[in-house]
């Protein structure tokens, strides 16, 4: 029968006539260079064969499609460029009975403005390609989401999740075609490091994976393995914060508005130039993630289609006050039941080393959890007010270094834009730090080697995270502790910049590993102001110092760990004890 139409889509005449020939025995053949493509009704024909690259495109309409252009192991509906007519036939025969496939939901946010153009370019290419792709964003970003649609988009086989907890499956558990997401890599331990490595160099798989973090800086600090690194980046994109977007929020929150009016049953919204700019003004921390939270709130609670600025609800305000919860009233609990933080809150359970180790009477276990709903709504204000300065704090700041700039240099006018540019940035480094410190969530302990810990902060090649001034650093032996690594590095950091910002000394500071436990850091004391840091901690007018050790110390606790710093000795010492863990050889020696 020749009943069935099939369009061949292709711009190089010697595939579309290779193509026609194959199958013009069997069904009505047209053939279409990729310029024509608007001139046809796509919809009308049973079958199209198209070139991977445009699959896509968000605007195709829907049809049965074969795909040519995959990589050489490809899943259902996808032909390698060097096909066979085997091949091709089987697949045009399993395109007519397949029902019209449907887009996945999320794949129109590959267009600008959702995705910069870079981005979004990368995402386009990654769909056709078949290549290793890397996504790193942070939290709300949208990476996985993304990523999800990557795979849909390309047609390929089945996807295999793995993460932090589920480690990747033995190379002999992956079927042919399959996509391994692998997500979250930048906290990964060294073994599923390797045993992803391992999986992916011995399937012809292919992997999409996410991060937070930089991988290149983690391979630098040597806490993510070099060949993994390079066999998940072949491409890479990176989803630029919400925040540093704001040009293009209007744009985004229009669009998303749509969508979930769309799914709310609503008609679409209309979002007026004050709503705009209040939404364009706010920083973005959670990203796409808490606009979208932010605009279904504010679209499900609105009066009507049109948003005002005072519509726009941000976490929650109109609901918390109208509909408050009599068993959320602290004054009800009792002392076997302390009142508790709202579930959408962190829990954060502050302990000592000796608290983590004996077992706790009820009363004791009562009042840590009082203590630990406590320490989760000092994190929220902490938050909200970093958050209300932040804001006003970002037009300040703009509006300076553009003094700054404008201004001759050297005149009295710009020294004094300087210093204000200054005064800025300390309070948006203490904001920052501030922010950073309510994001963290509980503690995820695991057995790390300290050195590990102390070489990105102390060691010769170390990263951000380092301590700005010389140091006389004594790599620890090779001894464990159980904290959470990335947690612990960012307070020993905060700890050290906070002492040493701003000092001026031509000492080193000494670090050492005190047997059995202690990190001892010597701070110089002669020709430097270090001295008066410590001496003002309790009662000093330096936030950067005051707050630095705060955050230190409540992380380290977190942890298990115990901070202690001598304010009268000299050299001035700091002390860090850590919750330990014998390795093999020591357990082996002790047992004789």
């Amino acid at each position: 029968m020749r009943d069935r139409r099939v369009l061949i889509v292709e711009d190089s005449p010697a595939l579309r006539e290779t193509i026609a020939v194959l199958l013009g025995s069997r069904h009505d053949v047209e053939t279409a260079a990729l310029s024509e493509l608007g001139d046809r009704d796509l919809a009308a024909f049973d079958v199209v064969i198209a070139p991977l690259a445009l699959r896509s495109k968000t605007d195709l309409p829907r049809a049965n499609y074969v795909w040519i252009g995959g990589p050489t192991q490809s899943g259902a509906g996808i032909l390698p460029r060097r096909f066979t007519p085997t091949g091709l036939r089987r697949a045009v025969a399993a395109a007519l009975e397949a029902p019209p496939p449907q887009q996945p939901a999320a794949s129109w946010r590959f267009d600008t403005p959702f995705l910069d153009a870079a981005a979004a370019e990368v995402m386009r290419r990654a769909t056709g390609s078949g290549l290793a792709l890397h996504i790193r964003g942070e939290a709300g970003s949208g990476k996985h989401t993304f990523a999800r649609s990557v795979h849909a988009l390309q047609g390929a086989g089945p996807l295999l999740l793995c993460d932090a907890d589920h480690p990747p499956p033995a190379p002999e558990q992956v079927e042919t075609g399959a996509t391994v997401l692998a997500v979250g890599v930048d906290r990964w331990s060294s073994a599923a490091q390797r045993q992803l490595d391992g999986l992916l160099a011995a399937t012809a798989a292919r992997v999409i994976s996410t991060a937070t973090e930089d991988l290149g800086e983690l391979v630098d600090s040597g806490s993510f393995d070099t060949d993994l690194f390079y066999r998940l980046c072949l491409l890479r994109v990176h989803l630029v914060p919400l925040r540093d977007r704001s040009d293009d929020i209007p744009a985004i929150a229009q669009a998303l508005a749509n969508e979930i009016a769309t799914r709310l049953g609503r008609p679409h919204p209309t979002l007026t130039s004050a709503a705009l700019d209040r939404l364009s003004n706010y920083l973005w921390f959670g990203n796409l993630s808490e606009l979208e939270a932010v605009l279904t709130r504010s679209i499900a609670l609105a009066a009507g289609p049109t948003i005002e600025a005072g519509d726009i609800l941000f976490d929650g305000e109109r609901l918390s006050r109208s509909a408050p919860s009599a068993a959320a009233d602290p004054a009800e609990a009792t002392a076997d039941q302390p009142a508790s933080p709202p579930a959408d809150e962190p829990q954060t359970v502050v302990a000592t080393r000796a608290e983590a180790t004996a077992p706790a009477e009820p009363a004791v276990v009562a009042a840590r959890e009082e203590l630990a709903g406590k320490a989760a709504g000092l994190d929220q204000i902490i938050h909200e007010l970093a958050h209300e300065f932040k804001n006003p704090l970002v037009t300040i700041k703009t509006f300076a270094q553009h003094c700054e700039h404008t201004m001759p240099a050297g005149s009295d006018d710009s020294n004094f834009a300087k210093m204000t540019g200054d005064a800025i940035n300390r309070i948006d480094r203490t904001l920052e730090n501030l922010l950073e410190f309510t994001r963290m969530a509980t503690p995820a302990i695991e057995t790390v080697p300290l050195e590990a810990i102390l070489e990105p902060i102390f060691g010769p090649k170390r990263n951000g995270s380092g301590v700005p001034a010389p140091v006389d650093y004594v790599p620890p032996p090779p001894v464990f502790v159980r904290v959470d690594k990335r947690q612990t590095i960012y307070a020993i950091s905060n700890l050290m910049k906070a002492l040493t910002r701003g000092t001026v000394t031509h000492q080193p500071i000494s670090v050492s590993f005190l047997p059995p436990d202690a990190l001892l850091c010597q701070l110089p004391f002669v020709g430097s102001n270090i001295s008066e840091k410590l001496a003002d901690l309790g009662g000093g007018d330096d936030p950067d110092t005051s707050i630095g050790v705060a955050i230190a110390t409540t992380v380290l606790e977190r942890n298990g760990a115990e901070l202690s710093i001598s304010k009268n000795s000299s050299p001035k010492t700091v002390m860090i004890r850590f919750p330990m863990v014998e390795n093999e050889e020591a357990v082996a020696n002790r047992n004789g």
